[in-house]
This record gives structure tokens, C-alpha cells and sequence, in this order.
């Protein structure tokens, strides 16, 4: 090859060689931040005069001026009901009272009697006795009559043979009523010591036996005081 072909290759060489472009370092990759969420804002309304704006979770939010109306959303109270005794006759305390008498004659009557006392029969011959439709009208003076209605009606069963077996509680209450006359009526808590050492040398009620305490009863519901 001559030199002037050889010359002229090496042009076209560098003429390519100039004509590439230039490989230059490549630059890093900006990492962006991501967008904060959009939170959306409520809307208050304009205040008007006289009237504070609540807006909350739950709070209790007050404004400057306390006398200004706030809307307060509660429920209703509901009305107390007061049930009143009607005038002239038996209070609360005095019904409690028969109705307890009663259950006491339910009780011992339905533990001897084969025949089953219920309350509506109950009620109904107590109020035949005090002649009146139901209980609840009696008057006050009538009170002290229909408890001793009811005390003679259980009296009655307890003085059976079969009430201190069948009734429960009978040698308790029997002895309970003969500490209560001797000490509330007679004036003598031990007015009954006297009897029971004379007819069954014996001084202690504890220690007599189901005659004994009967024949007891029966002496001191008959005692006059002295």
C-alpha cells in the first residue's frame, strides 16, 4: 500500500473516532419525597351573635361569654313517680304490718289445715271481718282492730295439738310472746318464773316441754297486771 492511501485510511480513522459521541458518567438518581395527605379541614360556620359553635369529639368546649346560648343535646329526664297514701286511711308502714300478720296466718294454717289458704281468700275474709272492700281503705283508728284480727286467727292454729310439730318456729314464737307480755303489758319480765317453778319446778322456759310451754302461754295471755 503507498502513503498516500495509507495517509488517507488514517483520516477516515479519526474522522470516526472524532465523530463518536462521548461516554459521560451518569448521574445519580433524585429521590423524592412522598406527597404529604391532604387533610381535609371542616368547615365552621361564621359565628352570629348570641349563639356559641361546639365542634369537637366529645369535648366540652366553652366560649368566652357564659351567658350566651348553648345547645346542649340530652336526653329527657324522665318524671319521678311518687306514689301517695290517700288521706284518712292506713299509711305504708301499717299495710306492711297486716300483710305481715297475714302471711303468719297463711303459714301456720296451711301447715295444720289440709285445705290451702290462699292470698285472694286471705284478704277476703279479713276484709269481710272489717267490712270493707279491700284492706288498703281501712282507717287509721281501724288499724290496732284488724292486727288483733289476725293475731286471733294465728293464736287459734298455734293452740292446736299438731301446730308445734307442723308449725315452723312455733316453740320460738310461743316463747318469744310470753317475755314480750310479761315485759310490755304485765310490767314483769319474769312474771311467768313464779308459775312455772310452782306447777313444773322448772324456772327456765327453755327447759319446759310442749305442754308445759302451752299450759305457760295460755297462763300469761290470761294474766291480768297488778
Amino acid at each position: 500500500m503507498s502513503d498516500y492511501n495509507a495517509n488517507k485510511k488514517q483520516k477516515i480513522v479519526d474522522l470516526i473516532k472524532d465523530s463518536a459521541p462521548t461516554d459521560s458518567p451518569a448521574k445519580p438518581v433524585r429521590k423524592r419525597n412522598p406527597p404529604a395527605p391532604k387533610t381535609s379541614i371542616p368547615a365552621i360556620p361564621d359565628p352570629k351573635q348570641g349563639t356559641i359553635y361546639v365542634n369537637g369529639n366529645g369535648n366540652a368546649v366553652a366560649g368566652r361569654d357564659i351567658t350566651q346560648n348553648i345547645t346542649h343535646h340530652h336526653k329527657p329526664a324522665r318524671p319521678k313517680v311518687v306514689v301517695k297514701t290517700a288521706d284518712g286511711v292506713i299509711d305504708a308502714q301499717q299495710k306492711a304490718e297486716l300483710t305481715r300478720l297475714r302471711d303468719e296466718w297463711m303459714t301456720a294454717h296451711n301447715a295444720i289445715k289440709k285445705n290451702v289458704l290462699t292470698y285472694q281468700a286471705a284478704w277476703g275474709r279479713f276484709n269481710r271481718a272489717m267490712k270493707v272492700s279491700g284492706y288498703a281503705e281501712l282507717k287509721p283508728e281501724q288499724f290496732e282492730a284488724g292486727c288483733k284480727w289476725f293475731r286471733s286467727q294465728i293464736s287459734r292454729l298455734n293452740s292446736m295439738s299438731s301446730a308445734a310439730k307442723k308449725v315452723p318456729g312455733h316453740r320460738n314464737k310461743r316463747i318469744g310472746a310470753i317475755k314480750a307480755r310479761c315485759k310490755n303489758e304485765l310490767g314483769d319480765e319474769f312474771a311467768y318464773v313464779a308459775y312455772i317453778i310452782k306447777n313444773f319446778d322448772k324456772s327456765s322456759l327453755a327447759d319446759l316441754d310442749t305442754k308445759e310451754l302451752e299450759a305457760t302461754y295460755r297462763y300469761i295471755m290470761g294474766k291480768k297486771k297488778a
